[in-house]
């Protein structure tokens, strides 16, 4: 995540001029995960740039930045690239196997730089991370499932992983709400855990999958905006345990009337008569 110390280092070097060229060149990635004094200082130098500096700003949401922000920058949009192009890209450049690069093709929506982060052996352990809370969440017991969020929220202090823990979770739940929703063969962005997610989808419903994925969603945005994430992430898996449903096969319930012994010699006034 870009700090205010960051943007204000890149200040003094932007003052001094280039040693090489007419122009300097700076390159902020994922200027959307900046937080507010961060992009507050940033927008000082946005409105009386040096002439020698080209200030380039990439972000995958652009939603997340300042619209003061946004105003005083040049869009240029990128298209995503097709699955099949990822897909080469990881056999032809990085020499992953065919198989491999398909799955992580599929779950990359387009993003090369995903395709390779979730690759990577840190990026395997968050997707096993998101699906053991995800299991937790249904399985588990409250307490096991408080000590799930606590090694998260410590695994964040070390380094930023809640939201890609997050958007792992999110595409689980899409998935749930595919095999809930879906005939036939569904193509599941996390094709390699169908089983265990047609077992999950069990007994869930739409509108409970639709749920979680909002509440999800809400936890993703209250991080991206500075929320304490022990508190994001706990108060999300208590509304989605809260909202679960045990998988099994649905009953009608039914009533029935409750029965009233009669006097003898009274006869209900269904009953049939009796024979001579």
């Amino acid at each position: 995540m870009v700090s205010v110390e960051d943007v204000r280092s890149l200040r003094r070097e932007a003052s001094a001029k280039p040693y090489e060229g007419r122009r300097k060149v700076a390159i902020i990635v994922a200027a959307d995960r900046m937080n507010a004094a961060a992009s507050n200082a940033l927008l000082k130098t946005l409105e009386e740039p040096p002439g020698s500096l080209m200030l380039i700003l990439t972000a995958s949401r652009a939603g997340r930045l300042l619209p003061t922000i946004v105003s005083r920058c040049q869009p240029v949009f990128l298209s995503r690239l097709r699955e099949d192009e990822v897909k080469s890209a990881l056999i032809e450049r990085y020499e992953v196997s065919p198989e491999e690069a398909g799955e992580l093709a599929r779950r990359s929506e387009g993003r090369l730089s995903e395709a390779m982060a979730a690759g990577s052996e840190r990026g395997s352990k968050i997707r096993e991370d998101a699906f053991a809370l995800l299991e937790c969440i249904y399985n588990g017991t409250p307490l096991s499932l408080f000590e799930q969020v606590e090694t998260l929220s410590a695994s964040h202090r070390e380094e930023p992983v809640a939201e890609k823990i997050l958007d792992h979770l999110l595409s689980l739940y899409r998935d749930l709400f595919v095999l809930s929703s879906a005939s036939g063969i569904p193509t599941l962005s996390n094709a390699d855990r169908t089983a265990p997610l047609r077992e999950r989808a069990t007994g869930m419903d739409v509108e409970e999958i639709e749920k979680g994925i909002a509440a999800i969603e809400e936890a993703r945005r209250d991080i991206a905006h500075n929320a304490h994430v022990q508190l994001a992430l706990l108060v999300l898996v208590l509304r989605l345990r809260i909202n679960r449903r045990y998988a099994g096969p649905r009953q009608t319930p039914t009533t029935q009337a409750p029965s009233r012994e009669r006097p003898s010699g009274e006869t209900s006034s269904h009953s049939l008569p009796a024979a001579d």
